[in-house]
């Protein structure tokens, strides 16, 4: 099975992979996948839970976010109780979506892991998941994208799917638009017929391929993400669903009004469109109410339907537009419509609408909204309506009112910057402590939003800077982990730091504010590193401030922090230096850097991997040059890989062609037998082969189980490179495998007739096709122990082998051709 690939937000290079079924694992991936260079996050469902189903939203997202605050320091997720996990339909938008895109872009792709999810939270992941890499999926499996040429944003992957896809393609995803509910199969081909004035058939075949890729489903057609994006002109579409609902010979009402709907948005003249609605008897219809909207309901009234005056107006949206007089009008309101709409006329100012509804409801200027965050206060002091505040103050609104999130009108409008309004609550006696759900307080939500006049108000009237929130971090961590470089951001540190912020106080991943200011190379990094008690402490994972730095590529701190004293070749958890993590990280600067600083390029980690083993797995040749060295260019891992081996499985021939120029051995096997050579061919890249073949000295490249590279490929049917290898004559034809059987046998093994026609075609002049394995069976026998009766005639017609040939067991197994 395919596995499911979720992205994140579009500046980041992260995408998530979902696996399904007790067998789905993740391809080529022997080590653990914590300890993956490229794994942001991993989770693995147990095989208790697999069978049962009992994983949650909550078990997963929990483990992904901590292991994410782990690998990237600025990340800032916010902390969700289970219930509100299970509960809210968005959870995975806010806790994991909104946080990853502030992040700065990655310099690799890299990936979060779940393998083993149950059914119930596959659909629930993939209904909640972002676009990029599931549209990528797609593409790869239609065979419309190269997989060595994958675009690297949405935009140029849109761009490149338009390219490759039918010219008529916007027509088509157009029209889809611009019906509106997802139209039948059946009836977008005929919408497009009419627009296109192309057969049916032609039509039919490209929108069919057109859903391959940009449709959640086909029937009926759903686009799917950013597809529903594509700009373009409706007015033509338009016309055709027009044109299309005109022509229907038994119409309904609400196909009347489709038509009205069309027409309405279509270029078609006004007396045009009052002509053709006319002529299907629109004006015998009677609406309740105004109908889908305001220029549909127009034009039909002037084809002369009739308008039902006893419409109700919409009590929330009078309120958002401040319409006092018509929110008098208004019968059977609702309690929560009450609560919408003081929140409503809030969030827009309206002291007039909002005083009418206290007036008339008083206790609507503390009650919550329906889902438990927001009240009156909180939204008239969130977008800065000072006068606003007054009066709902006045009306005896409390201050420290807060919805479930614990986030009160304080904290929202010093999360907002607005400086009046902070005033003003801190004048009616404002708890400027008071902390929401995560444990955050005004000052911290106000420094992690870069305003220090906000700040400023909050110290002077006692907010505490060394107050941290469930994760540990102060409002000086939170300010320097949003990683932003602006003068307000500045500010906002100089002025924590300035109040005596203590930069030792370690959150819940072991990171001080140091490791923080080094990952965002801070302009304040020397004061900070002037106040830490030590420069090489490490987070939870290990890694010191130096190290983060080289991860980010921070030349400037890396430079700051060995002046300081920082250990260029200090190791984390996973044996890792600070050089590992900038190979890992393609920063060739940085790598160079930390070089000429003397760092140990022949250091191994935990799994027995150079740098030099991470730098090859990048498509730069200068980085693997900058890393390469008599000790590191053939030094092996764990399991015996050495660099040469790492690059030929990442399919990189510039890499692997300036390690063969640098004097890496190509033979060299690993653990399990495997050489470069094997790694090339069995995956196929042919480049690579071409690469290898002038410099292999084994003409065998037998694994650890005595098999050949030759039977290998003829095993797994890889025809093609097999006669590479053949053409190329440094194969064995005549070798065989641990139970004597010789490559003949293995296409009757496997009945692979296209392998057999190409060894009675090329080495016809070495084989015979009648060799003999440990049990004295011919290739004609084993096909028919093996019940391949297509090989079998293949051999007695086309090689002449002996059809009476015996085992050693002299024994035939009779009429089974």
């Amino acid at each position: 099975m395919t596995p499911n690939l979720w992205p994140p937000a579009k500046k980041t290079t992260i995408i998530l992979l979902l696996w399904r079924g007790e067998q789905q694992r993740i391809a080529h991936m022997n080590e653990d996948l914590s300890n993956e260079p490229n794994c942001a996050a991993y989770f693995e469902c147990s095989s208790h839970s697999r069978r049962t189903g009992a994983v949650d939203v909550s078990s997963v997202l929990q483990s992904i976010g901590t292991q994410l605050t782990k690998r990237f320091p600025n990340l800032v997720l916010p902390h969700v109780s289970t219930l509100t996990m299970l509960s809210a339909s968005d959870c995975i938008e806010h806790l994991v979506h909104l946080p990853l895109h502030s992040l700065p872009p990655t310099a690799q792709v890299m990936f979060i892991a779940i393998d083993g999810l149950p059914e119930n939270l596959f659909d629930f992941a993939i209904s909640n998941s972002w676009y990029f890499v599931n549209q990528l999926d797609r593409a790869l499996s239609c065979g419309l994208l190269s997989p060595t040429n994958v675009p690297s944003s949405s935009k140029d992957l849109l761009d490149d799917l338009i390219a490759s896809l039918p010219l008529r393609l916007p027509i088509y995803v157009l029209l889809v638009k611009a019906s509106r509910n997802a139209p039948s199969l059946t009836n977008l081909i005929t919408a497009a017929q009419l627009a296109t004035n192309e057969e049916w058939s032609i039509v039919e075949r490209e929108i069919r391929s057109v859903a391959k890729v940009c449709a959640e489903q086909e029937d009926p057609f759903t686009l799917y993400g950013e597809w529903d994006e594509l700009p373009g002109d409706l007015a033509h579409c338009h016309s055709a669903w027009a044109q299309f609902y005109k022509m229907k010979r038994q119409r309904t009402a609400q196909d009347v009004v489709e038509l009205a709907y069309h027409l309405a948005h279509s270029n078609a003249p006004t007396l045009d469109a009052l002509h053709i609605l006319r002529s299907v008897r629109a004006g015998e219809l009677v609406l309740q109410c105004p109908v889908l909207d305001t220029s549909t309901t127009t034009l039909l009234t002037k084809a002369g339907a009739t308008l039902s005056p006893n419409k109700q107006k919409d009590f929330v949206y009078l309120c958002a537009i401040g319409d006092v007089e018509e929110m008098k009008k208004c019968e059977g309101v609702t309690l929560d419509e009450w609560s919408m709409g003081i929140v409503a006329a809030a969030a827009r100012g309206h002291i007039e609408a909002c005083r009418w509804i206290i007036t008339h409801k008083p206790a609507m200027g503390t009650e919550v909204t329906q889902n438990g965050q927001w009240n009156a206060l909180r939204s008239a002091a969130c977008n800065g309506h000072v006068h606003l505040l007054q009066m709902l103050i006045q009306y005896g609104c409390s201050v420290d009112e807060c919805g479930l999130g614990g986030r009160t009108a304080l904290r929202a409008t010093a999360w907002a910057g607005y400086e009046n309004a902070v005033r003003e609550l801190l004048a009616a006696g404002a708890n400027v402590e008071k902390r929401d759900s995560e444990e955050r307080t005004p000052l911290m939500a106000a420094a992690f939003m870069n305003f220090p006049n906000v700040c400023r108000l909050l110290i002077e009237r006692g907010a505490r800077v060394e107050s941290v929130d469930s994760a540990g971090a102060t409002a000086l961590h939170l300010a320097l982990s949003n990683g932003s470089n602006t003068k307000n951001h500045e500010q906002v540190v100089k002025l924590l730091l300035g109040e005596n912020a203590d930069v030792n106080i370690c959150d819940m991943n072991g990171r001080n504010c140091l490791h923080l200011a080094a990952y965002h190379n801070n302009a304040q990094l020397k004061l900070i590193l002037d106040r830490v008690h030590s420069v090489d402490a490490q987070d939870s994972l290990g890694r010191t401030a130096l190290m983060l730095a080289a991860s980010q590529g921070r030349n400037e701190a890396i430079q700051l922090l060995v002046d300081h004293g920082s250990n260029i070749d200090w190791i984390d958890l996973h044996g890792r230096t600070a050089l590992q993590l900038a190979a890992i990280h393609s920063h060739l600067d940085t790598v160079n850097v930390l070089v000429s600083l003397g760092a140990d390029e022949a250091h191994k980690d935990n799994e027995g991997a150079l740098a030099l083993h991470y730098a090859v797995s990048h498509d730069d040749p200068q980085l693997v040059k900058a890393l390469a060295n008599d000790i590191t260019l053939n030094a092996t891992d764990r399991i015996g890989n050495t660099s040469l081996i790492v690059a030929c499985q990442n399919g990189s021939r510039m890499v692997v062609d300036e390690l063969i120029q640098m004097g890496a051995d190509v033979n060299i096997q690993t653990l399990e037998g495997n050489t470069a050579l094997r790694i090339a061919a069995l995956t196929g890249n042919t480049q690579i082969v071409h690469s290898l073949l002038p410099h292999v000295s084994d003409n065998l490249q037998s694994d650890c189980d005595g098999t050949s590279l030759l039977h290998s490929l003829l095993i797994n049917r890889q025809t093609s490179m097999s006669r590479l290898l053949i053409e190329s004559g440094i194969v064995d034809l005549l070798a065989v495998d641990s139970h004597c059987r010789s490559i003949t046998h293995i296409v009757a093994t496997t009945n692979d007739v296209t392998s057999a026609e190409m060894l009675h075609c090329y080495c016809s002049n070495q084989l015979t096709f009648e060799e003999k394995d440990e049990d004295g069976r011919s290739p004609l026998l084993t096909a028919v122990w093996s019940g391949h009766t297509r090989i079998a005639l293949f051999l007695l017609s086309t090689t002449g082998v002996n059809p009476n040939s015996v085992d050693n067991q002299v024994f035939i197994k009779n009429g089974h051709l």
